[in-house]
């Protein structure tokens, strides 16, 4: 690997712990009373960016990796609760914001699969096929 590649690589994987760390200390504070808008700000669009910017995964990283799937899964579980506030509680209750918080969560779990096998390919795949999709698809629909 040429040494400016091999920069950009360990760059993105210390942003991508940090973003781990500090989802981490949110989700500590009981998701449940989160707001929409915070579950996604602090907790799925670090961990998601960290997922995506994964490329040529060393050893070190699966395990940082990881730990953001498992965040990502209960900030999807969080998002299908649609979070503490009262708007959040109607979100819970919309058929559409269900299906994408679904899809998420099945998208975040299928990602746990292809990190424990480290198939770097396979969590590619997942991340663009079933993540980005519903990611897209509530954005368009929620957050005009």
């Amino acid at each position: 690997m040429k040494r400016g590649n091999e920069m950009i690589v360990r760059s993105v994987a210390i942003l991508g712990a940090l973003s781990v760390f500090s989802t981490s200390l949110v989700l500590a504070q009981q998701p449940e009373e989160l707001s929409k808008e915070q579950i996604m700000t602090t907790i799925i669009t670090p961990t998601t960016a960290t997922i995506w910017g994964a490329y040529q995964i060393t050893d070190e990283q699966w395990a940082g990796l990881d730990e953001a799937a498992q965040t990502l899964v209960k900030a999807s579980e969080a998002t299908l609760k649609g979070g503490g506030t009262e708007s959040g509680q109607a979100l819970a209750q919309n058929a559409q914001w269900q299906l994408y918080a679904q899809q998420m969560l099945d998208a975040a779990t299928a990602i746990r699969g292809a990190i424990a096998d480290k198939d770097e390919e396979r969590m590619f795949n997942i991340g663009n096929d079933e993540l980005y999709p519903p990611c897209e698809s509530c954005h368009q629909e929620f957050n005009r």
